[in-house]
């Protein structure tokens, strides 16, 4: 576990393993610790970056709200790559994260050798209805818990969230997470999703070989499939019995729709198609 000064914040992050870095960023109201159960199975072949994001976990939590974008985010990755001395690397992360990803792909295609974009979407959440939009709410911590989170662990038999076990690890994680967040550092969070640009029209200038994943129940499998369409060399893998979250929801689908297009990008082999998990 280690801290670096980036961007003007002292960002947590952690490495594993030793190969070719592969850098994911979780997502909105989570940490580094989202990434569990791919931390083993990852870094026994790549070099696995993962972080907390500004405002997220153990990184600093500018009280600026302004400093929170997504692309301030891509551009804390950027400089935290430099830091670790990585040039070019796999890329990815999941919901908020994938919108970091893909922010970075289109600001530094030279930098990606694979682009990962996992339970996310190249939408504006507020202009888009993919999350629930309008002004901040006084208490956004409530609000994230009872309008936000009924809607990301839909699970696959369609179990209320309200019935969900608390002690569940995905929901225990989630719920954590986000009770330890600064106030500000979720403000800022939301306010970078809020209000993001629209990139489904940048789509195609990704240049980098493409995987996108998302659960069967997720509320983002709409916009996953626009992505899928404008990509220009993508895989897409929809995971069974998974609402968001797939990277904990079904950890070892989830592990093998990603090594194994890892696999065949670094082989050289055709990436295009669909595939269920």
């Amino acid at each position: 576990m280690s801290d670096a000064l980036v961007n003007g914040i002292r960002l947590h992050y952690e490495v594993h393993g030793e190969g070719d870095p592969l850098v994911l960023a979780h997502g909105f109201g989570a940490s580094l610790e989202m990434w569990a159960e791919q931390i083993r199975p990852f870094s026994q072949k790549y070099r696995l970056v993962v972080y907390d994001m500004r405002g997220h976990g153990r990184t600093e939590a500018p009280r600026d709200l302004s400093s929170y974008t997504l692309d301030e985010y891509a551009e804390d990755q950027r400089q935290l790559m430099d830091h670790l001395g990585i040039d070019t690397a796999y890329v990815g992360g999941l919901s908020m994260g994938g919108g970091v990803a893909l922010r970075f792909a289109l600001t530094h295609p030279q930098r990606v050798k694979a682009l990962l974009l996992c339970d996310t979407s190249a939408r504006n959440y507020a202009l888009h209805g993919d999350r629930p939009a309008g002004a901040q709410p006084s208490s956004l911590r409530r609000f994230l818990f009872r309008n936000v989170a009924p809607e990301v662990f839909v699970l696959a038999r369609h179990v209320p969230f309200e019935r969900l076990p608390r002690t569940h690890p995905v929901v225990k994680s989630y719920l954590q997470s986000v009770r330890q967040q600064t106030a500000h550092g979720l403000r800022g969070g939301w306010r970078a999703l809020m209000e993001q640009e629209d990139l489904e029209g940048r789509l195609g200038e990704i240049t980098a070989p493409t995987l996108i994943i998302v659960g069967d129940r997720d509320p983002l499998q709409s916009p996953s499939r626009v992505m899928q369409r404008l990509i220009p060399e993508c895989r897409f893998v929809l995971i069974k019995d998974s609402g968001h979250g797939t990277a904990g929801y079904q950890p070892e689908a989830f592990n093998r729709a990603v090594l194994e297009f890892l696999d065949d990008v670094e082989a050289g082999r055709p990436v295009e198609g669909e595939m269920t998990l």
